[in-house]
């Protein structure tokens, strides 16, 4: 089971491990028993029957969801069950492509608010001291690891070399959102060349450019803070507006 667990971490996988800690009656299960749960179902061990395996599936999906652990009564025919809950989750993956100084920001601030950070640049001229103490790490080429529907990829830099192959790349590395900085004039061409590369019409969908929310700054930082509001809203699925009923200017 421990060998089970760290072999899902080390591949970034989010895993939830069931302990039963009591049981009432005779239930098929002692207690100290684990079940090992990702999220295409059981990894490794069993709580003693698949109605129990199920009932703590249930459970284990809220856990990936809001990352927190809890103790759960499992109920069975033949007795019930106490489990604790313990959900693992690896940190999502904010891969940005090129150190611009959109990107400096982007790396620090993403940092801070939970993300794991990848600055994605193959020049080192560009990279500066202070923008490689911010990232995670700093890779000349998309890191090789398939990424996941929590993870993002954003481009900050509409000049860069080869990248429609880049961004046909990301949009292939099952990250669940990958985005282009630019104005739509500054990001057609790569728009038309990945599509005359054959990408389909719904993966072409899924690029979002221009990124980020309209919060109307032009300076690096306030750019990045657009595109991390733009990711901290789809991260819970919100669609980023303001929370007042009715919006206010400045006097």
């Amino acid at each position: 089971m421990v060998a089970a667990l760290h072999a899902s971490l080390a591949e970034g996988a989010a895993v939830v491990l069931v302990t039963a800690v009591e049981t009432r009656g005779t239930p098929p299960c002692r207690t100290g028993q684990k079940l090992l749960l990702g999220t295409g179902g059981a990894l490794a061990g069993t709580l003693g029957c698949s109605e129990l395996d199920a009932a703590a599936a249930n459970h284990a999906g809220v856990a990936l969801d809001s990352g927190a652990d809890g103790l759960f009564w499992l109920p069975h025919p033949d007795g019930d069950v106490h489990v604790y809950v313990e959900p693992f989750v690896t940190p999502a993956c904010l891969v940005v492509l090129s150190a611009t100084p959109v990107a400096a920001h982007l790396v620090r601030w993403a940092g801070e608010l939970g993300w794991e950070t990848v600055l994605v640049e193959p020049d080192p001229g560009r990279v500066t001291d202070a923008v490689r103490a911010s990232a995670g790490s700093v890779v000349a080429a998309l890191p090789p690891r398939q990424l996941g529907a929590r993870d993002a990829i954003v481009a900050t830099d509409h000049d860069a070399p080869s990248l429609a192959d880049l961004l046909s790349r990301g949009l292939d590395s099952g990250a669940g959102y990958v985005g282009l900085m630019g104005s739509r004039r500054h990001v057609a061409a790569h728009l038309a060349a990945l599509e005359a590369s054959g990408l389909d019409d719904d993966a072409l969908a899924r690029l979002e450019t221009p990124v980020g929310l309209d919060l109307g700054g032009q300076s690096a930082p306030e750019i990045a803070l657009a595109i991390l509001a733009g990711l901290v809203a789809w991260r819970h699925g919100r669609a980023g507006g303001r929370l007042a009923g009715q919006a206010r200017t400045r006097p």
